[in-house]
């Protein structure tokens, strides 16, 4: 007698087992995402447009073009330079120090009773 008793428990907790597999097949969920990129500073992804909020998709690292000049740097102020990620136009920038002072001279010779020379035409005059 007792092992039948032993034998129902068995089978019960494996039936039980057995439904609670059921459900969570029956439960599956297929995620959605967007079709825009979201991205940050190294990488760019599908977010989840279902309930499943931190779920993401095609994650991977920015793919960078060259850098281009957009703002040429002058001596009274710095410039910038940026790359676009091919795959998602995620823009990246950085500064351009700004140029060093160049000296400018009048092409005009100046002199006094001993020396001549090119006046500077700079702040330097």
């Amino acid at each position: 007698m007792k092992k039948h008793k032993w034998f129902a428990v068995i089978s019960a907790m494996v039936m039980a087992l057995a439904f609670a597999g059921c459900q969570i097949d029956s439960d599956r969920h297929e995620h959605s995402f967007s079709k825009d990129w979201t991205s940050d500073a190294t990488d760019h992804w599908h977010a989840a447009t279902c309930e499943h909020t931190k779920e993401v998709s095609d994650k991977a690292a920015h793919t960078f073009g060259e850098w281009k000049t957009s703002v040429e740097a002058t001596e009274e102020a710095e410039g910038k330079k940026e790359r676009i990620c091919s795959v998602c136009l995620y823009k990246e920038e950085q500064s351009l120090a700004k140029l060093n002072h160049t000296h400018k001279f009048s092409s005009d010779w100046t002199s006094n009773a001993t020396e001549h020379w090119h006046a500077a035409t700079c702040e330097h005059a």
